[in-house]
């Protein structure tokens, strides 16, 4: 009996210990061996009092292994409690490289349904394996939603390269749109959570087919509550924006729709890419 007493006492600190929720400052590499594994970590233990911020080195590289390595699906940070992926020390940023995509929804790092969460200082790369439709990125950063009543707010992108393929025209730099993960279905919002609102995006460098993509929920009734609310793009720095376009699909450096209180300002915007079809700053 006292031996089955200790098992299950041992068998419960474990599992308190493996999914308690994450808090205080990780390393990357270090506390998690990768960015893949601290979002995975995130995704099954929440955050916790205070907040995490991962530390990820400067330097550091990562080729992610699957599709769904960047998806971050399940947080729920508040301003006392966010989550932050930073780079730490001097020297190059760090740098994401995508896996090999699998349709027509791929991004890099997607925010699905989460609050309070910083990317500062990540760059992010389309894979030099990827070269079909199929198989590149069409987001680098994505902003997505769980449901029709949870959206993702206060989300903040800063310092940032983003590199996409420029020839493929469904690459988007820096994408929030009011359907979820698994579908471009649109929404129907019933709730102010549902909006994809406080959206800070500033002094990001982008080279992809189309710049910064937001679209929310097409609300027809004024005031427009469920339009996404107070997003700001280079209003805290430029984002730079280069080589928009050039293909068989029209393109914009910043293109925004079902927006309340949006603020842009800043931004360089330039293309000398010859294509069949209009480019739009």
């Amino acid at each position: 009996m006292k031996r089955s007493l200790l098992a299950l006492i041992i068998a419960l600190v474990i599992s308190a210990t493996s999914f308690a929720q994450l808090s205080g400052t990780k390393t990357i590499p270090g506390d998690y061996a990768t960015v893949a594994s601290a979002i995975a970590a995130l995704n099954t233990s929440g955050v916790g009092a205070g907040g995490v911020t991962f530390n990820v080195a400067a330097g550091y590289t990562e080729t992610f292994t699957s599709p769904t390595s960047g998806v971050i699906t399940t947080v729920t940070g508040s301003v006392t409690n966010p989550v932050v992926f930073i780079k730490s020390g001097a020297g190059a940023n760090p740098v994401i490289t995508a896996a090999t995509g699998i349709g027509t929804l791929d991004a890099i790092i997607a925010i699905a349904g989460c609050d309070y969460v910083t990317f500062d200082g990540i760059d992010l790369s389309e894979n030099s394996a990827n070269t079909t439709a199929t198989t590149q990125m069409e987001w680098g950063f994505a902003i997505l939603k769980a449901s029709a009543t949870d959206g993702s707010q206060n989300i903040t992108i800063k310092n940032s390269v983003i590199g996409l393929n420029k020839t493929y025209t469904g690459a988007i730099g820096i994408y929030s749109n009011n359907h979820t993960t698994a579908s471009i279905t649109q929404l129907t919002v019933t709730a102010a959570t549902g909006a994809n609102s406080n959206l800070k995006i500033s002094n990001n460098t982008i080279a992809a087919y189309f710049g910064i993509y937001l679209s929310g929920y097409n609300h027809t009734a004024s005031p427009y509550t469920y339009y996404d609310q107070n997003n700001e793009i280079g209003k805290d720095g430029a984002n730079n924006i280069t080589n928009i376009g050039g293909g068989t699909v029209e393109a914009y450096g910043i293109y925004t729709k079902y927006q309340n209180n949006l603020k842009v300002a800043n931004n360089m915007i330039a293309s000398n890419t010859a294509g069949s079809k209009n480019i739009y700053g």
